[in-house]
């Protein structure tokens, strides 16, 4: 599960890489980053068996 999380996680960091390249807006791709990056480890905390994660 934390394999699965960590990799989501560099997904999007680099989706916001791209969309900043792209000439997005940078304030709406910090919150949606911000947002995703918040939301990943809580769900992973919730669902790990790996004590070691938490």
């Amino acid at each position: 599960m934390e394999y699965l999380i960590g990799i989501l996680l560099l997904v999007s960091f680099v989706g916001l890489a791209v969309y900043a390249v792209r000439g997005g807006n940078l304030m709406m791709g910090m919150l949606i980053i911000a947002i995703i990056w918040t939301v990943l480890p809580l769900l992973g905390n919730t669902f790990a068996t790996n004590p070691e994660f938490a």
